[in-house]
């Protein structure tokens, strides 16, 4: 295995996927990115896996011999920082004598090479997808979607979060049992479809998505995806049935007034 890529891009594609791979974990391996290299498409994709979530990133490199290589996600993503703050433009990789080599221009870096077996995820296609934008996909999350969700309860219904796709838009609602949380964009009725996925695995998607412009989001049998020209993540999806939101929040409402949001942070 041995390829050189662009420095920048290896450290964009490594704190997404970072995101994906536990920091801690009983498996070794699963704190590690997964890397394939094949000379004769002149690429390289990262993988990492959480079984909950996973995700795939493809990169355009120069390839001199095809192969696979594993590396603890967050010490490659320091490494390569470093690299970007030094202003290397391009990073090689190279398996040599069962030692894996990270070179720029001015450093070198020795790591004894992983031969763990990797789960390396698979991912469906959907048969539909809308585009929606990532920005809107983060805000959205941080806003208010998840903050009702309890990623420790036992129950799992309340924690995870309820996502709506549309033809143009998406919609997620999250509930602790007491209080529901929802968020959307505007949405049409073009074709709709709904799923039920884990929030901290959402939160780390959001996480990513708020670098990029768009996705394209689709569900499937096992789950939901997210896609755009070189990067797929996929997150599980919860079994079970969600809460009528909908029929609790039409409910008539008495009263309403307008709050001041620093005021009425200030109240509670």
């Amino acid at each position: 295995m041995d390829f050189t890529v662009n420095t920048a891009e290896m450290y964009e594609a490594i704190r997404a996927v970072e995101k994906i791979a536990p920091q801690s974990s009983p498996i070794h391996v699963l704190k590690c990115a997964y890397i394939e290299c094949d000379v004769d498409i002149g690429r390289i994709t990262l993988y990492s896996t959480n079984f909950d979530a996973s995700i795939a990133y493809s990169l355009r490199a120069n390839v001199y011999s095809s192969g696979r290589l594993l590396l603890e996600a967050r010490m490659l993503s320091k490494i390569l920082e470093m690299m970007c703050r030094t202003q290397r433009e391009t990073v090689r990789f190279a398996e040599h004598m069962g030692s894996v080599y990270i070179t720029s221009e001015t450093s070198q870096y020795l790591f004894p090479k992983v031969v763990d077996d990797y789960p390396k995820p698979s991912f469906e296609v959907p048969e539909q997808a809308t585009t929606i934008e990532g920005k809107q996909i983060s805000h959205l999350a941080g806003k208010c979607s998840i903050a009702a969700a309890q990623p420790d309860s036992s129950k799992e219904v309340l924690k995870s979060v309820h996502l709506v796709i549309s033809s143009d838009a998406l919609s997620m609602t999250s509930t602790d049992g007491q209080c529901i949380s929802r968020a959307s964009s505007q949405r049409d009725n073009a074709f709709e479809s709904s799923v039920l996925v884990p929030v901290a695995q959402f939160a780390r998607f959001a996480a990513i998505a708020q670098g990029y412009d768009s996705f394209k989001v689709g569900i499937t049998a096992k789950g939901i995806v997210f896609s755009r020209s070189n990067m797929t993540v996929f997150i599980t999806r919860v079994p079970g049935q969600f809460i009528n939101a909908d029929a609790i929040l039409s409910t008539a409402v008495a009263y309403a007034a307008d709050l001041d949001a620093a005021v009425f942070r200030s109240l509670i």
